[in-house]
């Protein structure tokens, strides 16, 4: 494997020690990792742990529809889906360039979901990782499965 080159500076320092706060609860509980999405034109991806082995991954069907019954539609399949989940890892969105509607549908998530612990990995973070994996193709799991192996990582080697 190709050695991550973790972003550096200070935000990136914040992240890495709050992720070094919790490594334990992120290495021996319930993890669900997410990469975002409303349904209109991509599905949410997500890749769920436990004690830090990856146990499964997939995309959640959010129906087609208009927009308020798609983000029901989102918080009915997670909640239902995902119960007793301690560490929640979600992309963090940033920018003017966001929709709204990722926005939301990222607070749905977190809402149904409702884990002690939250993280909103930023896109760099990730990204460094997946840059590492010979077979990441960019999709819906793939992206939620280097948002949770990412993390996964950090909390191991605890530092960046």
């Amino acid at each position: 494997m190709i050695p991550v080159k973790w972003p550096q500076g200070r935000a990136s320092s914040l992240f890495y020690s709050r992720v070094q706060a919790y490594a334990k609860q992120i290495l021996t509980t319930k993890l669900l990792a997410v990469d975002p999405a409303s349904g209109k034109t991509s599905k949410p991806g997500y890749a769920y742990y436990e004690a830090g082995k990856l146990l499964e991954s997939g995309v959640i069907d959010v129906p087609v529809g208009n927009t308020g019954h798609r983000l029901a539609d989102l918080y009915s399949c997670v909640a239902r889906e995902f119960t007793g989940i301690d560490v929640l890892v979600v992309e963090q969105l940033r920018g003017p360039k966001i929709s709204p509607v990722l926005h939301w549908a990222t607070g749905v998530t977190v809402a149904a979901v409702n884990a002690p612990i939250l993280y909103e990995l930023p896109i760099y973070v990730w990204k460094a990782w997946a840059k590492t994996l010979p077979d990441y193709t960019k999709t819906d799991d793939q992206d939620a499965r280097a948002i949770g192996d990412s993390i996964l990582a950090l909390a191991r080697t605890g530092h960046a």
